[in-house]
């Protein structure tokens, strides 16, 4: 017993959120169960707009937060999509097909919102965008509990295959988990053009926990041993619980793509952006990763706060901190969102402020107090000033710039941003 406790108390940094303190005592209720119907992908062959037709009224039956006021709003976030670049300014070619397609794949707990302002800098560029649902997510937490990372793999396949004969050439955006399966498609296939990688979870913190299988034994013994985090789930864009199969299936994932990366390289040209004070995530294994790329195109952005001299130049390192923003670094969840997004951004209404979940006055704080500090949650941070986790990004416009930069080196006739 003191060693499943012990494996509890280092999983704190895996799912992002948790702190080191005991679980949450929000207690156990319907999200918290397995719907039955979000662990496995059984779609086929289906049409995309079939898949995301499908996808939408599971959302609808399986969500426990919907009401008549938020259900649009819930469904647009949670559920894969498809958007058309305009056709007037983007025509078909002469085989009706659009030069460029790109799959969007999310992270870890999260929904396909969180991809959505990269989407639509994308369809501005002509691109046609289709983004997935990883199975289990979008629903409740509890369809985290059983779902496997070979399921992720098949929704990342389908994905993939259904832009045949839509598009001439298809690049790969992935998240975190969605980085993870955004490589592995590379290393497995041989008609993407290009990976555009964003926090990749090519290595998670603390990985070497999960040695032997012992997190398998875990699920179905008592609640306090199948869960990271009891929370709220107030968020209806990401889950706010946090099981320990989640954690062990993406570790399995980075298991095999370390695998296949022993056998293969990736040649596409491949745009990574991480920050070095990231704490779900190893970065120093994505920059390990990136130098061992060959291509030329290849380009790097690090946000750290650090001194660094790279010998590669093909990094370039922009900074964490943003004193007038009052932000000390930049942190997992922080490299997709818009200081303007309306959930996430400088004046979103949503706080991240699950690091104080045992904390209940420091919690409180951080989800009233007007101006607080933001960042990540760095190591000895919680026994000091109150502070609420960093959930967009103050240099989203500058890496717009830099996407753009890549995407011209590997196609001349791409257009600028404004």
């Amino acid at each position: 017993m003191r060693t499943l406790t012990f494996i509890l108390i280092l999983l704190f940094s895996i799912s992002g959120c948790a702190s080191k303190e005991p679980l949450s005592d929000a207690g156990l209720g319907v999200r918290h169960q397995e719907t039955g119907e979000n662990s496995h992908f059984r779609f086929g062959n289906l049409p995309f707009e079939k898949y995301v037709e499908i996808t939408k009224r599971k959302i609808l039956r399986n969500r426990v937060d919907i009401t008549v006021e938020n259900k649009e709003k819930i469904l647009a976030a949670n559920s894969p999509f498809e958007w058309k670049p305009d056709a007037k300014k983007c025509p078909k070619n002469y085989q009706n097909r659009y030069k460029n397609g790109v799959l969007m794949l999310h992270g870890l707990s999260d929904s396909p919102f969180h991809m959505q302002e990269l989407a639509r800098y994308f369809v501005g560029k002509c691109y046609l965008v289709r983004a997935m649902l990883l199975p289990g997510h979008g629903t409740v937490p509890g369809d985290l509990l059983r779902t496997r990372y070979e399921e992720w793999i098949k929704a990342t396949e389908y994905g993939i295959n259904s832009f045949k004969g839509l598009a001439d050439n298809l690049s790969l955006v992935g998240f975190s988990t969605g980085g993870a399966l955004s490589v592995y498609g590379a290393l497995k296939r041989e008609d993407i053009k290009s990976v555009l990688l964003f926090a990749p979870a090519l290595k998670i913190k603390n990985d070497k926990i999960f040695l032997s299988g012992t997190v398998e034994t875990l699920s179905g013994v008592v609640d306090s041993l199948t869960w990271v985090d009891l929370a709220e789930d107030v968020d209806y864009a990401k889950y706010e619980s946090f099981p320990i199969n989640a954690a062990y299936q993406i570790y399995q994932l980075t298991l095999r793509t370390d695998q296949l990366l022993k056998k293969r390289t990736i040649k596409i040209p491949i745009f990574i952006a991480a920050s070095e004070d990231d704490m779900t995530i190893e970065t120093a294994r994505t920059v390990e990763f990136f130098t061992g790329l060959d291509n030329k195109k290849n380009r790097m952005i690090l946000y750290s706060n650090k001194t660094q001299n790279f010998k590669d130049d093909r990094i370039t390192i922009k900074p964490g901190r943003y004193p007038k923003e009052n932000v000390s670094e930049l942190s997992h969840l922080s490299l997709l969102a818009s200081p303007d997004n309306a959930h996430y951004g400088r004046k979103g209404e949503y706080r991240n402020c699950l690091h104080y979940l045992q904390i209940v006055e420091k919690m409180e704080r951080c989800k009233s107090e007007i101006r607080i500090p933001a960042g990540e949650i760095l190591t000895g941070k919680l026994s000091g000033p109150v502070f609420k986790r960093l959930t967009y990004n103050p240099d989203f416009h500058g890496l717009l710039k830099e996407i753009d930069n890549f995407l011209i080196s590997i196609d001349q006739s791409f257009t600028v941003s404004d």
